[in-house]
């Protein structure tokens, strides 16, 4: 089970554009805040992602990447990956890419390259308001970074193969980071960095 902090979403539900209730999808469970106290356990949180070697010398914003958000999640680290990660996640990155309207998404399975666990994925990106292009096709490489009992550190990096109006490809990296601040602990923090 899993169950997200409204305090730290910002609001109970989530509905699509299709009508499916995220609740629904995760099987949510709220926990009691006297189980996982946020506001004390906030601060400690943050600093477990901030002092992540990985994280201050690679992911900052001298090397041009951006922080988007960050939440704690009820959720153990593997609990985290079986839901939006693995191979046919309830949640995962093809069920999010359909979501937010892109389509053709063609996903891989994850699979050993050079020592690394990647995968790929294929999907047009919908263009507006361009009237000479209306999609982008692209293809994504997520790879996972470092995994341990304690994190789990996945970049991707996205770039158009269709032919454009722009002279260069569009490229866009994604890093996810969760971090537990034990191991099994049923609290993480969830972290994610762009970089245009």
């Amino acid at each position: 089970m899993i169950g997200l902090s409204t305090r730290s979403l910002g609001s109970d539900r989530i509905e699509t554009d299709q009508g499916l209730d995220f609740e629904e999808i995760l099987d949510f469970k709220y926990l009691p805040d006297s189980e996982y106290p946020l506001e004390e356990q906030l601060e400690s949180m943050n600093e477990l992602i901030d002092n992540e070697p990985l994280i201050r010398d690679k992911y900052n914003i001298e090397n041009g990447w951006k922080p988007v958000h960050r939440i704690c999640i009820d959720v153990t680290l593997e609990d985290f990956w079986e839901r939006f990660w693995d191979d046919g996640a309830s949640f995962g990155m093809e069920e999010f890419f359909k979501q937010i309207k892109y389509y053709d998404v063609d996903s891989h399975q994850w699979k050993l390259d050079k020592g690394k666990q990647k995968r790929k994925m294929y999907c047009r990106i919908p263009i507006n308001n361009v009237p000479i292009c209306k999609y982008l096709d692209a293809k994504i490489v997520h790879e996972v970074v470092k995994t341990t009992p304690k994190i789990l550190i996945i970049e991707s990096d996205m770039k158009s193969t269709s032919q454009t109006f722009l002279k260069d490809s569009i490229q866009c990296k994604d890093c996810w980071v969760v971090k537990s601040p034990k191991k099994d602990s049923k609290r993480v923090i969830y972290s994610h960095y762009i970089n245009l």
